[in-house]
């Protein structure tokens, strides 16, 4: 490093040097079947700020991502990488650099879908720059460069007590009208009518419950739901619930009673109701529908509007 931090800055949105307790806001633990992200944010000052990113994306099954690995022996592409150390540094969220890891090393000593643990040591960044949609990487020609001298970074996502009706069923004993407000999708097709929208877990470890109202005949007006539980193959109008669990379990909910009333309905629109739905776990098949689960888990849906107008952007 040939500049200090004061007179690198204004040029590279970055210090020369990152503190060891620089980035400690906003942390937070990504996983998906790419594999883990740990991001947490650090202010030098009101200008400038910088975001570290920890990449764990295995390429293989025998690629080990617990352990203490030397970050010059990874591809200097983030297209390429299995263990990535990135710093986003920037004035706004369009004027920003990327710095990937060159040398030094990571060591992981915890790892799980909920908590990520271990420490950075002599980390040498270089400014490259990062395609959007291919992660095609390419380092910068006289580009600035940063370290991390020494960093140890830990997560464990927080948990909140679960309702033991939630804990085994993935759904709560009944609903309120304002819930499943996410609305994300309408379709219709030849086959019918399809509303769907979600109640977004209140907290980190709850489940994904999803609406799905279901019209297989054109028409309007007041139908009840008896009856659809165990016939539900030919049943012309289906309330369903699919609850996921953050452990990929699932659950579905058939409407066993209570009224769908539909007011619009078109190949552009859905608006109607909910009335005093009860709803009784099942198994599905493709097939042959929905099969009660003798003595399953239940829930309600007591009053609930509903349209596809408010579909979310």
């Amino acid at each position: 490093m040939t500049e200090d931090a004061p007179d690198q800055l204004p040029r590279c949105y970055s210090p020369a040097s990152l503190p060891a307790n620089g980035f400690a806001s906003d942390e937070a633990l990504v996983v998906d079947e790419d594999g883990y992200e740990y991001l947490a944010n650090h202010k030098v000052d009101a200008t400038y700020a910088q975001m570290l990113s920890i990449g764990l994306w295995p390429l293989s099954e025998t690629t080990q991502l617990k352990g203490s690995f030397d970050l010059s022996q990874e591809p200097l592409s983030y297209a390429r990488c299995e263990r990535c150390v990135l710093v986003i540094a920037g004035k706004s969220e369009t004027d920003q650099k990327h710095y990937l890891a060159s040398g030094g090393t990571l060591k992981v000593t915890e790892l799980s879908d909920t908590k990520i643990a271990g420490s950075l040591t002599n980390v040498r960044l270089v400014e490259v720059t990062i395609n959007e949609s291919t992660l095609a990487t390419a380092r910068v020609e006289g580009g600035c460069e940063i370290e991390i001298p020494s960093l140890a970074f830990s997560y464990e996502e927080p948990t909140e007590p679960i309702d033991p009706h939630v804990e085994e069923c993935l759904v709560p004993e009944s609903y309120g009208p304002t819930q499943f407000d996410y609305v994300w999708g309408y379709e219709s097709n030849s086959n019918g009518y399809f509303y769907m929208a979600s109640e977004l877990p209140a907290a980190i470890g709850l489940p994904m419950v999803t609406l799905n109202v279901e019209a297989f005949v054109a028409g309007t007006g007041t139908f009840n739901l008896a009856g659809c539980e165990t016939s539900s193959a030919s049943c012309d109008r289906t309330v369903v619930l699919e609850a996921q669990s953050v452990r990929g379990d699932k659950k579905y909910y058939v409407g066993r009673s209570g009224r769908l009333v539909l007011t619009e309905l078109s190949e552009d629109v859905m608006v109607g109701r909910l009335e005093q739905v009860e709803l009784i776990e099942a198994l599905y098949d493709e097939y042959d529908g929905f099969t009660p689960i003798p003595d399953g888990c239940t829930t309600r849906i007591d009053s609930l509007e509903f349209s596809s107008r408010n579909v979310d952007p």
